[in-house]
């Protein structure tokens, strides 16, 4: 496992960012799961949206096997700066699930996805050999999740830090806890971890591309789960622009052999 996490840190990204009329940066939270450190300025506001399909497989036993895809048509992400270095964020998705085995068994489901609140607090900028640095604070309430769960929210602490290396290159790296909580005792349960590593290439100004590495660490390394993605990204104008993403998992995660999606996503700014 320690490995493994080693591995991580030599995964290539990219991102892009978005840049007002002013010249300042504007990124977007839009590509995979890293978050980037920078905040809206005060009142300024942003709509990430897109669509994503997943393809998911489980062996249930020798003999059964469960595949699923799940499109998701709109996922979307709101964010408006509420005072300076301070962002907030909604967050939710609607979603289209199908589900066969291979007894021909067919499942059809559809609905509105968790909601997610977040707060971003920007405490730290660049400095010579200090990274950028923001602090999210998030909250998961999935009691609108039709697809139901042993939880019914979730609670994350998040760090996200970006190193500005030169014109071309960045660093981008976040580190978070997670806690599920129980939906009958509202008790939280066992916590696990994050951590992504993503070396930043702006390409032109207007095009950019991502390789993203990323884990879910839990004591029980059965629970562990560790993806690899890539993106591709295209700024429309100063104020919006377009992506196409991908990504898979690389290890077994219980009876789940194969997981992987694909997206496109479009971001703009107010």
């Amino acid at each position: 496992m320690v490995k493994t996490i080693i591995c991580l840190f030599f995964v290539l990204i990219s991102t892009y960012q978005l840049q007002a009329q002013d010249g300042e940066k504007r990124p977007t939270d839009r590509f995979g799961v890293s978050y980037t450190p920078y905040v809206l300025e005060k009142n300024n506001s942003m709509l990430e949206t897109g669509t994503k399909m997943t393809f998911k497989r489980e062996d249930l036993d020798e003999w059964e096997y469960l595949k699923e895809r799940l499109l998701t048509l709109p996922e979307f992400r709101i964010r408006y700066g509420l005072l300076y270095g301070v962002e907030l964020q909604l967050f939710s998705s609607y979603s289209f699930q199908f589900r066969k085995t291979n007894f021909e068994t067919n499942e059809k489901q559809k609905g509105l996805g968790e909601l997610k609140a977040s707060v971003k607090y920007n405490f730290l900028k660049d400095k010579k050999n200090w990274p950028d640095a923001t602090v999210i604070f998030m909250y998961d309430y999935d009691g609108f999740d039709w697809r139901g769960g042993d939880t019914i929210n979730q609670s994350q602490i998040r760090f996200a830090f970006q190193n500005n290396i030169s014109e071309k290159f960045d660093l981008k790296y976040n580190l978070a806890i997670n806690w599920d909580w129980d939906k009958y005792y509202y008790s939280p349960q066992e916590n696990y971890y994050f951590i992504s590593v993503s070396p930043v290439w702006n390409i032109t100004d207007q095009f950019s591309a991502l390789v993203e590495g990323y884990a879910f660490l839990r004591k029980d390394k059965k629970g562990n789960e560790i993806f690899v993605g890539s993106a591709l990204a295209y700024d429309l104008n100063s104020h919006s622009a377009l992506d196409f993403n991908f990504g898979i998992q690389v290890n077994e995660y219980y009876y789940q052999t194969s997981l992987w999606s694909v997206g496109l996503g479009y971001s703009k700014f107010f």
